[in-house]
């Protein structure tokens, strides 16, 4: 049997998971990966197919050349920086989805 060894795309993928406060579990059902594969994935650092590491970049909000090198021009405050952003600008955008449900008389 293999021996468990971390990956450093799997280090950033648990650092983001962290910073966003997504599960192994969601982020696995989000890119269409059994939940059991994943974790076994991330004990093993064994890296996914090429379309399911670029699809967990996407749920992330980072590029795939992130995950793999650690970099892709911008610094991880930058990372963060434009996650924080994401998430304010997701929540004035369910704001407004709201107060137009309401003004339609939807809710």
């Amino acid at each position: 049997m293999r021996k468990p060894t971390e990956h450093p795309f799997w280090e950033r993928v648990k650092r983001l998971l962290r910073i966003n406060k997504i599960s192994q579990e969601k982020l696995a059902s989000y890119v269409s990966v059994n939940c059991s594969t994943m974790k076994h994935w991330i004990c093993y650092g064994i890296l996914p197919d090429v379309m399911t590491a670029s699809n967990i970049a996407d749920a992330l909000g980072v590029t795939l050349e992130f995950l793999i090198k650690g970099s892709d021009g911008q610094t991880t405050e930058g990372h963060e920086q434009e996650l924080m952003a994401r998430k304010i600008i997701a929540a004035e955008i369910r704001k407004m989805a709201l107060q137009i449900e309401k003004s339609v008389g939807i809710i």
